[in-house]
């Protein structure tokens, strides 16, 4: 049996065209979303020179086509790459979930919504306050009251240093209420659009 499982492991690996689950072109969009009357632009980067600029939007939930057009070649250099498109599809307004396909990969889904950007300022805040202080509201845990290693010339010291936000909290548990009700809102909004 093991032999059976390494003979068909070795088959798959030697097959053309197999990829070892490295990609070649990536699709970059705005996960946040787009407006229905604002100008939609994906980028699409390549290690490949002769990358096909032609692209095609799908609705995500019917995985039917609704959209095909021909990306415009940008400056690949500015990102390490050998080829790069602007993709417009500017013309889709209608409100829904959308994926976009080139070069044999897909992009990950996104939005075109009056409301793309509700919401947006809050989730950016939690984040900040998370890369500030450290606060994890999906496991109660401070970092921002560890000890935080930091080089100094050639020596490495270790202070405590709890973040300002925690210190200026006139009541803690309110900062823990808080935080527990932007964890739920996280969670609402990702499970609104995965």
């Amino acid at each position: 049996m093991k032999k059976l499982i390494l003979f068909l492991l070795t088959a798959v690996m030697i097959t053309p065209g197999w990829s070892a689950g490295r990609a070649n072109s990536w699709i970059r969009v705005n996960q946040a979303g787009y407006l229905p009357g604002d100008i939609k632009v994906a980028v699409v980067l390549s290690l490949e020179e002769k990358a096909s600029p032609l692209f095609e939007v799908f609705d995500a939930i019917t995985g039917k086509p609704v959209f095909k057009g021909a990306g415009k070649m940008v400056n690949a250099a500015a990102w390490g790459m050998k080829s790069a498109y602007r993709l417009d599809f500017s013309k889709i307004e209608k409100q829904g979930g959308y994926y976009i396909v080139s070069n044999g990969e897909k992009s990950p889904n996104f939005r075109i919504t009056t409301e793309a950007y509700d919401g947006l300022a809050d989730y950016l805040l939690v984040y900040m306050r998370q890369q500030r202080c450290g606060d994890n509201p999906y496991t109660g845990h401070a970092a921002g009251l560890q000890p935080v290693a930091r080089r100094t010339d050639t020596r490495a010291r270790t202070d405590r240093r709890p973040c300002r936000w925690r210190r200026r909290s006139a009541r803690p548990s309110q900062g823990q209420e808080s935080l527990r009700q932007e964890a739920e809102l996280l969670t609402l909004r990702r499970a609104q659009f995965p």
